[in-house]
Parts: C-alpha cells; sequence; structure tokens
C-alpha cells in the first residue's frame, strides 16, 4: 500500500521567493502569470494549490536562478 504525500506548496513558494528576495508580484510576472499577486498570495496563504504546469515551471525558474548564481551568467 503507498502512502500519498501532501506537498506543502504554501512553504516552497513562499521560502524559495524570500531566498530569492522577490515581491509575489515580481515571482509571479517571471512566471508568466496575469494575476500575479493575488495567484502568488492564494498559494502561500494555503487556499489554492498551484496546477501542474504552474509548479513545473516555478522550479524551473529556481533552477535557472541556481544556474545563475553558480556560474555568473544571465540566461
Amino acid at each position: 500500500m503507498t502512502q500519498e504525500t501532501e506537498i506543502d506548496y504554501a512553504l516552497i513558494f513562499k521560502t524559495e521567493r524570500d531566498k530569492l528576495g522577490l515581491t509575489r508580484q515580481q515571482l509571479g510576472e517571471a512566471l508568466g502569470l496575469k494575476s500575479h499577486r493575488k495567484t502568488i498570495a492564494k498559494i502561500e496563504n494555503g487556499t489554492s494549490k498551484p496546477s501542474l504546469l504552474l509548479y513545473t515551471c516555478f522550479k524551473y525558474f529556481l533552477a535557472l536562478e541556481e544556474l545563475k548564481k553558480i556560474t555568473n551568467k544571465k540566461y
């Protein structure tokens, strides 16, 4: 029997956004969202979960930011 683990999207989004020093609006714009602050706020407050596509884009964005730190290049 498998046990599903609930992902705490609110904690992930808030923690990573704080690490990057971005506002909700800046993160929303970077992810290409129409309702920048509102969408990020709902996720961080736990009232909404991101779609799989949005979460994938978020993880990709974090990976690019990490790559920029390592290589000191802009992508």
